[in-house]
């Protein structure tokens, strides 16, 4: 069980798990630009191989960038109205 949680206490995933809906989101569209454009029609597995890996990489940035564009900002706001709210509750109770 151990081996189990050292792969999921893994750096790289949970980074990937905080951005996962950007990369889905991202991946997607990447995906169906990729099947729109076969270079080799006739070795479709050839074609889609070419740009696996450059597309994952491409979707991984992109959905990087969206979180620190938006994900961090949401979530900062997130926890500055729950630290306000707290301060409020406090000075009502006292």
């Amino acid at each position: 069980m151990s081996v189990l949680l050292a792969y999921c206490d893994n750096r790289f995933l949970r980074y990937t798990g905080k951005m996962s809906f950007g990369l889905y989101m991202v991946a997607f569209d990447l995906a169906n630009t990729v099947a729109a454009r076969r270079y080799y029609p006739h070795e479709a597995i050839l074609s889609d191989c070419m740009f696996v890996a450059p597309g994952l990489v491409l979707a991984y940035c992109m959905a990087s960038i969206s979180w620190f564009i938006l994900g961090c900002p949401i979530l900062s706001l997130k926890n500055a109205s729950i630290a306000r709210l707290a301060r409020r509750d406090a000075a009502l109770a006292a």
